[in-house]
């Protein structure tokens, strides 16, 4: 199908122990795609410790670690061994200066050359000019956010008519306070 590779989140709901979730990667990384285990505890309820996600990115086809816990001692910790990517767009910034390599960022659908720029500012240790970057698109960054991702994120990409708002249930359009601090930042003059 040309899938390039397979981003799977740590196993959710049943809350797996450190084991169960080592054996899950073990079991998808057989399919034979490159993997990126993505950890994002504030969805999945599962906390994995750096140990625990050593493990798992050590396992063959792990190619990088989507890492979402807003814990930046796991990025420190681990991106020596492997390529950390940032899921979370507040911290890409900080990410970068601890190791990550680059980011799965959600911002990075709505504004993405500035987000690029960003980033490259970033790795390249020009951390003022990522901040200027960011900072220009905080309150956009913190908008999209209000409520449940993806919400926030579809309705700008809609106003923008790159999409529809089109959401599955038990998704929704966003409160209409949330559409107008959305299209407020995001046609804020820069």
């Amino acid at each position: 199908l040309g899938v390039d590779a397979a981003l799977v989140i740590v196993p959710y709901y049943n809350r797996p122990t450190p084991k169960g979730c080592f054996l899950h990667y073990r079991e998808v990384s057989k399919v034979g795609l490159p993997l990126i285990p993505y950890h994002h505890p504030g969805r999945t309820g599962v906390l994995l410790s750096s140990t625990v996600l050593h493990d798992i990115c050590s396992l063959k086809g792990v190619i990088a670690l989507k890492e979402s816990s807003g814990n930046l001692s796991i990025t420190k910790s681990l991106s020596s061994e492997i390529s950390i990517l940032s899921g979370d767009d507040a911290l890409i910034i900080s990410s970068i200066e601890l190791g990550a390599k680059g980011a799965i960022s959600v911002m990075a659908n709505l504004v993405p050359q500035e987000w690029k720029e960003m980033i490259a500012q970033a790795k390249k240790h020009n951390i003022e000019e990522a901040m200027r970057i960011y900072k220009k698109r905080e309150a956009l960054c913190q908008a999209i956010f209000l409520e449940t991702n993806p919400q926030g994120v579809k309705w700008a990409l809609s106003t923008m008519n790159k999409c529809a708002p089109f959401l599955r249930l038990p998704l929704v359009e966003p409160e209409q306070s949330t559409k107008e601090a959305i299209e407020e930042a995001l046609y804020a003059k820069t």
